[in-house]
């Protein structure tokens, strides 16, 4: 696994374990220098002590200066890469005999060379000129040191390299590195070290790996020997086992407990000779029971196999990318499918060189006898100006959509203006509404587009859509992406709904759902629809033909599959707009819509500055306290006794989870709670607690994304009942369904669509922080929205956290890439 860290100081921990005799006498193995840096500079070899020390400096081993605030303190000496080996190959090479032992080793330093070798073509970069606004390749100057143990002496095969802050041009002029591109680079490196050390064992070791989700294990090395290494482990779960937290969810090995047991447990490395720690690994080995001889291993006859399999295992491999890739997203960069293929060659002997050499073949179109669906498509440069691409499977989807769009214009028969105002005056509506409704019923084409803002009454304006068209005799129905926002749909707006997927499942049946040539499909929030899913709406109702209404907001979260479809629509065809806020309520309702304007618009420093002189920005020193105070704002504003009007938002499960944890124990402690439970899962539920429902069961009338309160426990028959939100009561037999969670604290996916009657106290920072979460989680409440962040994620006067806030994910189609723009939505 790989890591960047920036290093403080002297670089004198590396320096402090390497030893000359590390062997015999104690430490760590002399450093190695790489990179093409390095040998420009004349390095090669051992690394030696005053060189080191002055290269982090930024000077020269005669102490001139090779960038500017060399030797000041502001200069930022380098970083840390560190490639670790997984647990089983460290495992192995500690039972290994002395030439074995070798060889591994060998292999890690060449997979470790493999992967800076790939950092040094593509992510060694430097700023020079006026502002920096030139950028020139570098050379990079690295120090290699080979470690063998963890903290608590296990064995644990990793590499440090410490990456001075030097590059090398190629006129031979010395300047600081630029620091993105490593990072940005950073998950490819880490693959190809993988890929390049699986081949290697298999190649010249003859053990076999076998995957494991994106990284490798050595078959055969047994789990009870992994667990038995695994000593830092252990002394962690031994601390939270102490001081374990008090609560009704039992042994809660929360994100936080984990970081205080972490610190508390952590140890200084020893000085242990490398001939002691081998001989006491091998004897924990054979207590254990392992033999070196059960691992299996590839016999001479399987490997002239596998070279014979080769090339189409390798195209295999190439096209199960491909198809991955393109699942998520239209397009994608070079980095993109390095990594994927990477990853997916493990445990079939392609290394590094290989992968780099396979993705260039396939970028460049050299026949490699793919299907001519998986053929490349080379398409404009994207937002971050690295060239894109795709594949002609995916090209040819979106031009069949695209031109049905474009001939819906010349399809559909406006509404009479009679049916249009009758439904206006029932209804209500304002100006901008009226205008929207207008717009949707009274133009040209049979494919219309809604882009309406979080909380501007979309539902409410649907309604008014249903009753225009039925009164021409129009039948109106409905689909969303979730059950719950097709139930919304169907209670706010009066029309028939269900879920898209179930919608798409019936195309092409005789069904009450199939489309006639005088029905309106309404899909509502439609940007998180795939755009296949879109194309097939496109042309099923094309094929009748039927109305197609979008409703959606591409600046909200974006589709998990390939997206883009409904912007890219909207933009050729125009769209009704929303865009005025009315979900918030209150004194403060002004200045929160106008701060919800600016996260949708990616004025994060605005919005911010807003929430932050109203005292609804808590930056605290760790996660763990961003997450207590959050709790303990929730109970003080009400949460703790009407949890339905006050919800918990975070990014991450996990942190939801423990919030959930934390609401539910303070609710327990204040007698809020039924004493009794019952288990689901790893959790207890009681009488009184907030749950989330997670699966859609339509026998039970109940939607993912359901919440609601529990009035009753069975005990006898292992059943809950729960009232649910909308006010309905549902019994719940946790034997058939255990699809539920405590629902004090919600991921801001599930949030998506919902509306909160009271506060909301929102968890914000990491890396998932962009402009669309932070716009759903600033929209939810009609009353106050308060953040939480930790200080590394807010940054020097939160201006780490307003980059993140600001920055878009949205997902485009290959189309708008090979236009070279983007067509966007205006705000």
């Amino acid at each position: 696994m790989f890591g960047i860290t920036a290093i403080a100081g002297q670089g004198e921990y590396y320096i402090g374990l390497a030893a000359e005799d590390y062997y015999l006498g104690g430490g760590e193995p002399p450093g190695k220098w790489v990179g093409k840096g390095a040998k420009a500079l004349g390095l090669s070899g051992r690394v030696e002590k005053p060189t080191f020390r002055n290269l982090l400096r930024g000077m020269d081993a005669r102490d001139q200066p090779l960038v500017q605030n060399a030797g000041a303190e502001s200069h930022r000496p380098g970083w840390d890469l560190t490639f670790s080996a997984p647990k089983s190959v460290s495992i192995l090479w500690s039972q290994l005999r002395p030439q074995g032992r070798r060889i591994l080793q060998t292999l890690q330093q060449r997979a470790v060379e493999a992967a800076l070798g790939y950092l040094e073509a593509e992510a060694a970069w430097t700023r020079t000129g006026r502002n920096g606004i030139s950028w020139q390749k570098v050379r990079l100057v690295l120090a290699t040191f080979e470690h063998g143990t963890s903290r608590a002496q296990d064995p644990q095969l990793h590499t440090h390299c410490v990456l001075m802050n030097v590059g090398v041009r190629e006129d031979g002029e010395t300047s600081a590195l630029e620091t993105r591109p490593l990072y940005l680079h950073q998950h490819q490196a880490d693959a190809l070290y993988r890929a390049d050390l699986a081949a290697g064992i298999e190649r010249e070791l003859g053990f076999r790996v076998g995957r494991k989700k994106h990284w490798f294990e050595v078959i055969g090395v047994p789990e009870d020997l992994i667990q038995r290494f695994s000593t830092r482990r252990r002394a962690i779960l031994d601390f939270l086992r102490e001081r374990r937290e008090s609560g009704l969810s039992g042994d809660l090995a929360s994100a936080e407990a984990r970081e205080a047991a972490a610190l508390a447990t952590r140890e200084s490395k020893a000085h242990v000779p490398r001939k002691e720690l081998f001989r006491a690994w091998r004897h924990l080995g054979q207590e254990q029971g392992f033999r070196l001889g059960a691992i299996p291993r590839l016999s001479p006859e399987q490997r002239l196999d596998r070279a014979r399999q080769t090339v189409q295992v390798q195209r295999e491999a190439l096209v199960r990318s491909l198809t991955l890739l393109c699942a998520e997203h239209a397009s994608f960069r070079q980095r993109d499918l390095i990594r994927k293929l990477a990853q997916e060659v493990l445990g079939i002997g392609l290394d590094a060189g290989g992968v780099r050499g396979l993705v260039q073949a396939y970028l460049t179109d050299q026949q490699l006898g793919l299907g001519s669906g998986q053929r490349v498509v080379p398409l404009g440069p994207g937002r971050d100006r690295e060239p894109r691409f795709t594949t002609r499977q995916v090209f040819a989807l979106e031009e069949r959509m695209l031109a049905a769009v474009s001939a819906s214009r010349e399809c559909g028969t406006p509404l009479s203006e009679w049916s249009v105002r009758a439904a206006e005056l029932s209804r209500h509506l304002s100006r901008e509404q009226s205008t929207a409704l207008r717009a949707l019923t009274l133009g040209p084409g049979s494919i219309q587009v809604l882009v309406g803002m979080a909380g501007s009454g979309k539902s409410f304006l649907l309604g008014a859509v249903r009753e225009a068209y039925e009164r021409e005799g129009y039948r109106v129905l409905g689909a969303a992406l979730a059950g719950k926002a097709a139930a919304e749909l169907e209670t706010s707006a009066g029309i028939p709904s269900t879920t898209l997927h179930a919608l798409l499942s019936t195309l092409g049946r005789m069904d009450p759902w199939v489309l006639g040539p005088r029905t309106v499909l309404v899909v509502d929030e439609a940007a998180m629809a795939s755009n296949q899913q879109i194309a097939r709406l496109v042309e099923a109702t094309q094929r009748v033909p039927a109305r197609l209404l979008l409703v959606g907001d591409p600046r909200q979260l974006q589709a998990i599959e390939q997206g883009g479809a409904f912007a890219s629509i909207a933009g050729r065809l125009g769209a009704a707009e929303l865009s005025t806020i009315r979900r918030q309520e209150g004194e403060d309702a002004r200045w929160q819509q106008t701060a919800i304007q600016d996260f949708a618009a990616g004025r994060a420093q605005a919005a911010l500055r807003a929430y932050e002189a109203h005292g609804r920005v808590t930056v605290t020193p760790t996660a763990r306290q961003a997450r207590r105070l959050a709790v303990a704002d929730w109970e003080t504003f009400g949460g703790a006794v009407h949890p339905a009007e006050h919800l918990l938002l975070a990014a991450k499960r996990a942190d939801a989870e423990a919030l959930n944890a934390r609401a539910q124990a303070l609710r327990a402690r204040q007698g809020l709670l039924g004493r009794e439970y019952l288990e689901v899962g790893e959790q207890r539920i009681h009488q009184g607690d907030r749950v989330l429902l997670t699966r859609n069961a339509r026998l039970l009338g109940v939607r993912n994304g359901d919440l609601g309160t529990v009035d009753a426990l069975s005990f006898d028959q292992n059943a809950i009942t729960v009232r649910l939100d909308h006010g309905r009561q549902v019994r719940l037999d946790l034997s058939h369904y255990p699809h539920l969670a405590l629902g004090y604290a919600i991921t801001t996916h599930k949030g998506q669509g919902m509306t909160v009657r009271g506060n909301t106290y929102v968890l914000v920072g990491g890396a998932m922080q962009d402009l669309h979460l932070s716009y759903v989680q600033a929209s939810r409440a009609k009353g106050q929205t308060r953040f939480y962040v930790e200080r590394k994620d807010a940054g020097e006067e939160l201006g780490a956290l307003m980059t993140r806030m600001s920055r878009s994910r949205a997902k485009v189609m290959a189309h708008e890439v090979s236009l070279g723009e983007e067509h966007t939505v205006a705000s």
